[in-house]
């Protein structure tokens, strides 16, 4: 009897303290905006945390959050078609969320505490392409609208994570010194690198005629890029590109910088991440041939094309 009465008076408790799911979410992006503002945390972090809280809102967010189960969300998370990097990225930013909600005492526990991971399969990894090969990339490249070709030409060849290139500016990219910044707010380490631009890349970068604000266009036209970058893979042959390109092009500079400098570190260095993460994830066996071959993919105009259409030549391939 003493045992009911205790669990009714929690349960009692729990109630007291309930609210909607969307206004804990909206209570935490307004304490995530605040650790931004006070550089707690980085640009990329905040982002990340806003789409998260705004999936599981879509979900959740008219539910009382104190009755949220946390296999109610991984379930929700087993049957969405998100690969299992993105299902655990998510759960990552859910249990996060839920940390913080308690932090500011909006809910009495975090029903993610307990809840594991998604097991990635790797006899399913096995029939994934590691990286493009020059073929693939020279075939991407020259399908894409010339919109795209600086964020497809600087993840390709310089190793930046597509969050990082889709917030990073033409003022971080300095083609005289022949450099690329990438600022601590957007890393997502939190730390600035300097990478080298490649004599192609520099070709690349060179050939687009809008040079100010931002490497990939935020002219409220998302949908309309996201439609042109879909193309692109399509008439390249790469769709669907998830899961089984994903995150190929960084895969792709990581495997063939490796194999032709031979330098671990400064791989690792250049793609933002230790040398176990290179090794484990990143960089995958290509020839050497095949590695000289990559850095020699070059764009040419041809008299006949029309202004802001390439077409690609291989320099030095014989």
């Amino acid at each position: 009897m003493l045992e009911a009465t205790e669990y009714y008076l929690k349960h009692l408790e729990s109630l007291n303290h309930s609210l909607p799911l969307h206004h804990l979410t909206a209570a935490v992006r307004k304490e995530f905006g605040r650790r931004f503002a006070q550089g707690e945390i980085s640009k990329r972090h905040l982002e990340g945390m806003g789409t998260a809280s705004r999936r599981l809102d879509e979900h959740f967010g008219q539910r009382d959050a104190q009755t949220i189960k946390g296999a109610e969300i991984k379930a929700w998370l087993a049957s969405s078609p998100w690969a299992g990097q993105t299902r655990n990225g998510l759960l990552s930013y859910f249990k996060s969320i839920f940390n913080t909600g308690k932090e500011l005492n909006l809910v009495n526990a975090n029903p993610l505490l307990d809840i594991k991971r998604f097991a990635l399969s790797k006899v399913s990894k096995k029939s994934f392409p590691k990286f493009l090969t020059v073929p693939q990339l020279t075939a991407l490249l020259n399908a894409a609208d010339s919109q795209l070709i600086p964020f497809l030409a600087i993840c390709s060849f310089a190793g930046l994570r597509s969050a990082e290139c889709k917030s990073l500016t033409w003022a971080a990219v300095d083609l005289a010194r022949n450099v690329i910044t990438v600022p601590e707010h957007i890393s997502k380490n939190g730390q600035e690198r300097k990478i080298p631009v490649s004599p192609n890349l520099h070709a690349w970068l060179s050939t687009s005629r809008v040079r100010e604000n931002y490497i990939y266009p935020r002219d409220g036209h998302s949908e309309h890029l996201k439609q042109l970058m879909r193309t692109a893979k399509e008439k390249s042959g790469l769709w669907p590109w998830r899961p089984r390109f994903q995150n190929s092009l960084r895969k792709s500079f990581c495997s063939y910088h490796y194999e032709m400098h031979g330098s671990a570190d400064r791989t690792a260095e250049y793609a933002g991440h230790d040398i176990r993460m290179l090794i484990k994830i990143y960089r995958h066996s290509v020839d050497h041939e095949e590695a000289q071959r990559y850095w020699e993919i070059y764009p040419k105009r041809l008299k006949s094309d029309k202004v802001g259409v390439h077409t690609l030549q291989h320099i030095g391939t014989g």
